[in-house]
Parts: C-alpha cells; structure tokens; sequence
C-alpha cells in the first residue's frame, strides 16, 4: 500500500507530502497562513510584583536544596548543561 521512506531530515517530511496537505489550496493558502489569530498585541493589564522570600519562608526549601546537592557530590544526580538558554531569556510577554 505505502512504500516506506527513510526520513533522514525535515525537508524529507515536507518534501513527502502525498496527500497535499502542506500544498497551497485554491484560495493560494496554506496550512503555515493564520487566518485566526489576532496581528496586534495587547498590553497586558497586570504584571505580577515580585519579592524575595523572607528567610524563615525559604527555610522549609532550604533542607531540600542542601540535600539535591549533597546528592550532586556523592554522584546520585548530576548537572547536565542548558542548551539554547538564548530562547529563553526574560522577555516582554503580552497577551491578548
């Protein structure tokens, strides 16, 4: 029925398209236009304010801290790198 194809990237899966969902329609749309979602950004109406914690509410935290990283040391966990930290940075975020 379905020959199988070895997909070894992501233009393979976009190349294979036979059933033509990823094809321009009659319209000349495709599934990559958004009709329905809102072009202009609001503002939004609430940020939250932020505090440090007080150190007796970071207490019941602080057993737990001390023990992940007692377990670093012993090698029961370990650290792993962050990759792509870029896409994260702090950044305005609005809603609509």
């Amino acid at each position: 029925m379905f020959e199988t194809k070895k997909i070894e990237s992501v233009a393979d899966i976009l190349e294979d398209d036979d059933f033509g969902l990823l094809a321009d329609d009659e319209e000349g749309t495709n599934i990559f236009d958004f009709k329905h979602t809102p072009k202009d950004k609001k503002e939004t109406d609430f940020v939250a304010q932020r505090k440090a914690m007080s150190e007796s509410e970071f207490e019941k935290y602080d057993k737990q801290f001390k023990r992940v990283h007692q377990e670093i040391k012993l090698g029961l966990r370990s650290l792993k790198s962050f990759k792509n930290a870029e896409k994260f940075k702090r950044r305005k975020i609005l809603y609509s």
